[in-house]
């Protein structure tokens, strides 16, 4: 918490914090301790269980969802891999596959939605409400 409260009285516009513990326990506690100077950020990996609202509703202000999305990226990279592996042609895995235009499209409107509320809006992280 000391080193928490010093980013922030050095001027960190947030603070990540992270936990090795299997539930949000732990996070719960360092959020209620928390003097709220600057927003706190989560990132989830291991408390997977845990919703979004329970942690809005204890004081996250963001969270990022990094670990799942990664996993699964390889997951699928693997799975397409085995279709082109098997098949030899590229366009096998077509079925499988976001169109370009389409996912750029869906990327560039969801970035930054302006600084009215300090909202952000990308698809790696879930801003709470209220920031």
């Amino acid at each position: 918490m000391k080193r928490a409260e010093a980013y922030a009285e050095a001027g960190a516009d947030a603070v990540l914090i992270h936990s090795k513990s299997k539930t949000f326990n732990e996070l719960r506690g360092v959020y209620k301790a928390w003097s709220g100077r600057v927003p706190l950020v989560i990132i989830l990996t291991i408390f997977d269980q845990t919703t979004a609202e329970e942690m809005e509703e204890a004081g996250a202000k963001i969270i990022i969802y990094a670990n799942q999305p990664v996993r699964a990226a390889i997951r699928a990279t693997k799975d397409t891999l085995e279709i082109i592996k098997k098949d030899t042609r590229p366009g096998a895995a077509n079925d499988r596959i976001s169109l370009c235009r389409k996912y750029m499209t869906s990327l560039a409107s969801r970035r930054w939605s302006g600084t009215k509320g300090n909202s952000c809006q990308h698809y790696s992280y879930y801003p709470c409400r209220g920031i």
